[in-house]
């Protein structure tokens, strides 16, 4: 897949690459960090930033795994 370099919207960007999980069978009930139930309207993205991150190293988590000490300022 290619990079983006630059985005207009993010807003559109995040909605878009949901979509293509949502495609891929991902759940978006259940944190892939801690296991536990959530809304799909809580559920967040989360990855390291890096140099050739992918779409496949996202993960979908709950709020209280997307800021827990190691992981602010990943995303």
């Amino acid at each position: 897949m290619p990079r983006i370099f630059r985005v207009d919207d993010d807003r559109e960007t995040k909605l878009l690459i949901r979509e293509i999980l949502k495609k891929q069978g991902r759940d978006f009930t259940k944190c892939e960090m801690c296991k536990k139930d959530m809304s799909e309207e809580k559920s967040q993205l989360h990855h390291t930033k890096y140099e050739g991150a992918t779409m496949q190293d996202l993960m979908i988590v709950c709020a209280k795994c997307n800021t827990q000490t190691e992981n602010k300022y990943l995303v």
